[in-house]
């Protein structure tokens, strides 16, 4: 009978071993080196063609950061030479009161502002005004940097 009340008897349970916590993904230097090496190279590509292909709409995105840096203002009163031929100002730009600002959201140039600080401090230390050539030259330069940069962020 000891059999049957023992057979009948239900065992003891074990205790479950603890659940192992869920494995955090971990970025090792590998994972750094493999990011940084794929950026490097896409920024390359994107670089490689040295053409613009800006629309009109991406000329606030350019003028923005260096307003921002050397006039410390978001207005675009800084820049005459975006007026049409006509002396109207394009499409691109609205007016509020006396001062003219970006159509487009501003998001985009406020964060690429840091990238535009060499470029920046360079046209201010040398007194090289807007109109310039050179500053032209620089504004284009920038935003293709800055487009550049972006889109080989957001594939690394």
């Amino acid at each position: 009978m000891s059999d049957r009340k023992s057979a009948g008897r239900a065992r003891p349970s074990r205790p479950s071993p603890a659940a192992a916590p869920a494995a955090q993904p971990r970025s090792t230097p590998h994972t750094r080196t493999i990011a940084a090496a794929l950026f490097g190279a896409l920024l390359i590509v994107y670089l490689a063609n040295l053409r613009v292909l800006g629309a009109g709409d991406s000329i606030p995105t350019r003028l923005v950061p260096f307003s921002l840096l050397r006039e410390h203002n978001l207005d675009l009163d800084e820049f005459p030479w975006e007026r049409n031929r006509n002396g109207r100002w394009p499409y691109y730009l609205r007016q509020v009161g006396n001062h003219f600002y970006s159509g487009s959201p501003i998001a985009t140039p406020l964060l690429l502002t840091p990238l535009y600080v060499p470029a920046a401090w360079w046209m201010s230390a040398y007194e090289i005004p807007y109109d310039d050539v050179r500053a032209r030259l620089v504004i284009v330069a920038m935003e293709r940097l800055g487009a550049a940069t972006l889109t080989a962020l957001s594939a690394s």
